[in-house]
């Protein structure tokens, strides 16, 4: 299973959400797999006090009853795994047969159980199914029936199943505080490590250096070269962006003697 934190700023996320703390698990796990993880994870997260609003977006709350067929009897008794999930679909969720028109009104003919007659589990393991040689099976022969609860939509990520939880930071800014910064002890905020990395995209002198010394003269070292120019193009970047994020010098703490 892998997991991806990400944590909003003040000036826009590519969250899908307005959520201040944004975590996504994944991986190729069952959904009460993933349930049980991000519940695990909600717990410790409401023990630690600065997480509220903590919600997921996967929610097993519709029941389900899964007909598990056990495909070696089936196959010694002859019957195929889609004639039997025709017959449960028919008598139980029902299907359209036909079309019943009368004085210009159209009616669906829709083929079913009676209700009293498909309200329990039981009611599937009563049907019969045709096998192959003629002969009828009932399903209670063939089938298990495990009940359970679904989703109401299965979200993915990168082909995996995921779950998504997300929460606000119970009185923290994170334009202001200690913990909107990047990495805590540098003392960074995410809009000063934006700038700095722009800023470090400006190389000219080393980069001229290295390009003599990696490439041999000719074509290729020039065109290197002419890339390396190309990077006081950044300086210009640099500044407009440091002045969409507000982004100014700090003084510095100098420590004299006593």
């Amino acid at each position: 299973m892998r997991v991806r934190v990400q944590v909003s700023d003040p000036f826009g996320s590519m969250s899908s959400t307005n959520a201040q703390f944004e975590m996504l698990l994944r991986g190729n796990l069952a959904l009460e797999d993933l349930d049980r993880h991000a519940a695990a994870v909600i717990a410790k997260l409401e023990r630690d006090g600065r997480f509220v609003d903590l919600k997921t977006d996967l929610d097993l709350g519709l029941p389900e009853l899964r007909v598990v067929l056990d495909r070696e009897k089936a196959a010694e008794l002859g019957v195929d795994a889609a004639t039997l999930a025709q017959v449960v679909q028919v008598m139980i969720g029902g299907l359209d047969v036909g079309v019943y028109k009368e004085e210009g009104k159209r009616y669906d003919i829709r083929m079913k159980l009676e209700d009293a007659d498909r309200r329990s589990p039981a009611a599937i393991a009563d049907l019969f199914v045709r096998a192959r040689d003629g002969k009828v099976v009932e399903l209670r022969n063939l089938v298990e029936l495990k009940p359970g609860a679904a989703a109401s939509s299965i979200s993915r990520t990168d082909r995996q199943r995921s779950v998504t939880i997300t929460s606000n930071l119970a009185g923290i800014s994170l334009g202001a505080d200690p913990y909107g910064r990047a990495f805590g002890e540098t003392g960074l905020f995410v809009r000063e490590l934006v700038v700095v990395g722009y800023a470090a995209g400006i190389g000219f002198t080393v980069a001229l250096f290295v390009s003599v010394v990696a490439f041999p003269a000719g074509s290729l070292q020039d065109s290197v070269k002419m890339g390396a120019l190309f990077s006081f193009a950044v300086a210009p970047i640099t500044m407009v962006v440091a002045r969409i994020l507000r982004v100014k010098k700090r003084a510095q703490d100098v420590e004299g003697p006593a």
